[in-house]
């Protein structure tokens, strides 16, 4: 019943674009008229399963092209375990794990397994361990790489263009490097940050000649890395790092605060909501610098139960847990 009524009205809604008139505006203003694209999440994914995905945004370092991807690669449940989006929202491809794992069939076949992705040097969509190339109107399968397990990204130009699985452990940040065709480069990066514990990288990013890092730790500390993007690539970064990207790293402002959740880079800077006093939105930059604060967000308007990613250039996307949705709003700073 849920999904033929969010069907009707998504029709609804389409015949209203496309007769230029604001028919809905007077049904459902703040729910219809709010958002820039939508995606219905009840066709893909059962509710009770909704909070184990990986919901991010990835960027191709060429081109800047954009998608959005859900992943799981969760045996226990039947539901699509990869969904990908372009920025409008429109789905690219959705698999089952069945129809991943059938993918590869060059022996010794690989399961599908892994939550990271990322767009490589060519320009192809990896998830987990699965490599699509990039259609008009969908994916089409292309290789089975080395599984992703978390952040990637890829360094155009560089000897070890293809940079996977991105994390931290203890006071260590590890990756993997590999050619463009995906052959690994040994061994993994491991390269010690600072004198903190449990470090967790939050978001990976590109700007200018730099790789940009928030990586946080116990206690409330974020610092803001940038790390030459050749000794990214070859592995030859000095340690510990925050004695060096800069000798002293900014610190993200009020990372105690910080929903981690709905964490963005931009062109602009990054973008996250906080639980201060006054519940709200705000942006800074690379510098640590606050640039802008959007004021106090009312009770039944804050991220709770979402995940939150922000477009390079444009748009806002709102992943609602509760909702089954995603939605792409205008950035809340324009």
């Amino acid at each position: 019943m849920v999904k033929t009524v969010r069907a009707l009205v998504l029709a609804v809604a389409a015949l209203a674009c496309l007769a230029g008139c604001n028919l809905l505006s007077g049904i459902f203003p703040d729910r219809l008229m709010g958002y820039e694209a939508y995606a219905d999440l009840t066709r893909f994914i059962d509710p009770d399963h909704v909070g184990d995905y990986n919901f991010q945004i990835i960027r191709d370092s060429s081109s800047g092209a954009e998608y959005l991807v859900l992943a799981n690669d969760d045996r226990s449940f039947g539901d699509d375990c990869v969904v990908v989006f372009d920025t409008d929202l429109k789905v690219l491809g959705h698999y089952t794990l069945d129809q991943l794992d059938a993918l590869d069939t060059v022996a010794p076949i690989d399961p599908f397994s892994g939550r990271g992705a990322m767009v490589d040097e060519s320009g192809c969509i990896v998830v987990g361990n699965r490599r699509f190339t990039v259609g008009p109107r969908s994916l089409v399968y292309a290789s089975t790489p080395p599984t992703l397990g978390g952040y990637g990204l890829a360094i155009p130009g560089q000897p070890n263009p293809n940079i996977g699985t991105i994390y931290s452990t203890g006071n260590v940040l590890r990756y993997s490097r590999y050619l463009a065709d995906w052959t690994f480069q040994p061994p993994e990066v491991n390269s010690p940050i600072g004198g903190g514990t449990n470090y967790k990288v939050e978001c990976v990013g590109l700007s200018g000649t730099n790789v940009v890092m928030v990586i946080r730790h116990d206690g409330p500390v974020a610092e803001i890395f940038q790390l030459p993007q050749d000794l990214f690539s070859t592995g030859g970064l000095c340690t510990p790092l925050d004695n060096h990207y800069p000798a002293i790293p900014p610190t993200v402002p009020t990372p105690d605060n910080i929903e981690w959740r709905t964490l963005g880079y931009t062109v602009e800077g990054f973008a996250a909501f906080r639980w201060t006093a006054t519940p709200e939105y705000y942006r800074f930059d690379e510098s640590g610098t606050v640039l802008a604060a959007s004021g106090e967000i009312p009770e039944d308007e804050r991220p709770n139960n979402q995940r939150h990613a922000y477009g390079r250039t444009s748009g806002w996307y709102v992943f609602d847990m509760q909702e089954m949705s995603i939605e792409r709003r205008a950035w809340w700073w324009k």
